[in-house]
Order: C-alpha cells, then sequence, then structure tokens
C-alpha cells in the first residue's frame, strides 16, 4: 500500500492537498491492519509456508532474564515474538516517519488554496485557518484587512 502512495508523492504533478489526502487514507489503513490479528495471522502463515519450502523452521531468539546488547522481547510462542518484535516496530516505524515527514507540516500546505485551480475549496472557515497559520508571516499593515 506504500508503493502507490510513494508514487503518487513524487509525481510531477502531485498536489499537496491530494497528497495530504492520500496520505491519510494510506495511514488509516495501515493502522487498520497494524490492529488487526488476522492480518499478522496471514502474514505469519504465508511466511511459514514459505520457509517450510525451503526445509526452515520457525524459531526466536532465546531470552535471558539480563540482555544488555539487543531486544529481549517477552513472548509465549514464536509468533508472537515475530509480530512483537518485527511487525509491530515495522508499523510503528513506518507511522512515524510519516508523521515526521508529512504530517508535521501539514498547515503549511493550507498556502495551496490560493493557487487558482484550488480557490473552490476556500471557505471562511479555511481562510481564517491559514491566516491563523501565517499570520507572524503576514506584515501588519496586510493583517490590519484581516
Amino acid at each position: 500500500i506504500l508503493a502507490p502512495l510513494s508514487e503518487f508523492l513524487q509525481a510531477k504533478d502531485s498536489d499537496l492537498i491530494e497528497a495530504m489526502k492520500e496520505t491519510k487514507a494510506v495511514y488509516t489503513v495501515i493502522q487498520n491492519e497494524r490492529n488487526d490479528d488476522l492480518v499478522w495471522d496471514a502474514l505469519y502463515a504465508s511466511a511459514v509456508e514459505y520457509a517450510a519450502t525451503i526445509d526452515v523452521e520457525p524459531s526466536s531468539s532465546r531470552c535471558a532474564n539480563r540482555q544488555e546488547h539487543r531486544a529481549n522481547v517477552p513472548a509465549n510462542s514464536i509468533d508472537i515474538y515475530w509480530k512483537r518484535s518485527v511487525f509491530l516496530p515495522f508499523y510503528d516505524h513506518v507511522f512515524q516517519e510519516l508523521d515526521d515527514r508529512l504530517f508535521g507540516f501539514s498547515d503549511r500546505f493550507l498556502a495551496q488554496y490560493f493557487i487558482s485551480s484550488n480557490l473552490s475549496q476556500l471557505s471562511d472557515n479555511r481562510i481564517t485557518e491559514v491566516y491563523e497559520v501565517f499570520k507572524d508571516d503576514i506584515p501588519v499593515s496586510a493583517a490590519v484587512l484581516m
């Protein structure tokens, strides 16, 4: 699901407003996948099936009482170990990257509403929202007009 988003964001004609909408949709989908045990179960079953074709048995790292140099993930079974040590941290990393790279700066994308093709989407509430974001960048003489 991330590949089409990546292609969309890298397109020459990519619109920041649409990019944020697409990113939010992808974020919601992967958040639902992360929280859905059926997704993990299917992925794990597929990995076990593939491993069996090359004669590899599922296993986990040994756990020690005091671990200093690597993660010591508590788990009652091999599938839970892999879920907690790889699957969940990976999804959490993706969420953090989306937050850091896109959502953290989303208020700056509001200036796109002043492009002529987006003016039809500009409402009074949106104008107020844009003003609040950019009020420190607007000269005092222009701010008086607002």
